[in-house]
């Protein structure tokens, strides 16, 4: 089991070296584990389980400053004095109108480290849409927001969850539950 993962990895990587994003991730959906291809989520483990697939298309988390929590739900921690990614993904969200919804909890304090949401465009750095989690509830809380998709050059995305440095060094925690994204059959009447 572990040498087909690591397979995978090899060949998703391979893909991506040549910048074949659509083949590596048609490999990536390929290689999942049954359990884990029937219930595709966009971005792939949207509730934070751990889910085994090949970068960049799963959950790329940096083991300082989150973990992934036992029954499910990423734990991280905002500190210092400049931005950190904290965890990261590749993905493909379809062009036009989609709903992000984030169930999230957490300890912010004021003026002191938070954490903000990002999508960029899979080769730009700047992101076309993001959500600051500045005031977060201690109990789970359903944030939803709508965005779109640039219709060009954009066929895929990167998903990012970042630490930004507060007035003062204040740790910020967090309970990411889920970070899901649909697309939306219509645009919202205004």
């Amino acid at each position: 089991d572990d040498d087909v993962t690591v397979w995978a990895a090899a060949i998703v990587s391979a893909l991506l070296r040549q910048n074949r994003l659509d083949l590596a991730y048609s490999a990536f959906l390929t290689f999942l584990e049954p359990e884990a291809a029937t219930s595709i989520t966009v971005p792939y483990d949207a509730n934070f389980k751990g889910l085994r697939g090949a970068g960049p298309f799963s959950w790329t988390v940096d083991n300082k400053a989150a973990s992934f929590e036992p029954n499910g739900g990423l734990a991280a921690s905002s500190y210092g004095p400049s931005r950190k990614s904290i965890a990261r993904q590749a993905t493909k969200i379809p062009a036009g109108l989609n709903r992000a919804s984030i169930v999230m909890s957490g300890s912010v304090t004021d003026r002191g480290n938070t954490f903000e949401w990002a999508i960029y465009c899979y080769h730009s750095t700047t992101p076309f849409w993001t959500k600051r989690a500045t005031n977060l509830p201690s109990e789970p809380t359903l944030m939803t927001e709508t965005f779109t998709v640039p219709e060009s050059d954009c066929d895929f995305q990167r998903i990012e969850l970042a630490g930004l440095p507060g007035d003062f060094p204040r740790t910020g925690r967090a309970l990411i539950q889920r970070f899901e994204i649909e697309p939306l059959e219509r645009a919202l009447p205004e």
